[in-house]
């Protein structure tokens, strides 16, 4: 089996995630703000770009079809594979719909700390 080269992506990817529920879906997070679900199994690869603005029009053409503003620096999904968390240095997570890209919750968390219990 050869290697692909992921070159959707216009700056560094910055995370990955494979899905739980189907082993040739991949997740990739990147510098460009944008977050891209690929096939492995196909040459074209990229399923879909999710959008912050679940298709609407955004005033800012640069925030077009980006899931953060800013770079999206982790990635995870769920254990059951329905839904995709991201977050982002626009201090935001988002919790997206891994089936059809819907962005289904937004949380700003610049004044969130975790506790570290031992």
């Amino acid at each position: 089996m050869g290697y692909k080269h992921i070159t959707s992506h216009r700056q560094e990817i910055l995370a990955v995630s494979w899905s739980p529920r189907y082993d040739y879906i991949l997740a990739t997070a990147s510098a460009d703000s944008r977050v891209k679900l690929w096939d492995v199994r196909k040459a074209s690869g990229c399923l879909i770009t999710l959008d912050q603005h679940n298709g609407q029009k955004s005033q800012a053409v640069e925030s077009a079809n980006t899931a953060h503003n800013g770079k999206v620096n982790g990635l995870c999904f769920t254990s059951d594979g329905l839904h995709l968390l991201t977050v982002g240095t626009d201090n935001r997570m988002r919790l997206w719909n891994s089936s059809n890209g819907e962005n289904t919750l937004v949380r700003n968390f610049k004044n969130f700390h975790l506790l570290n219990i031992n």
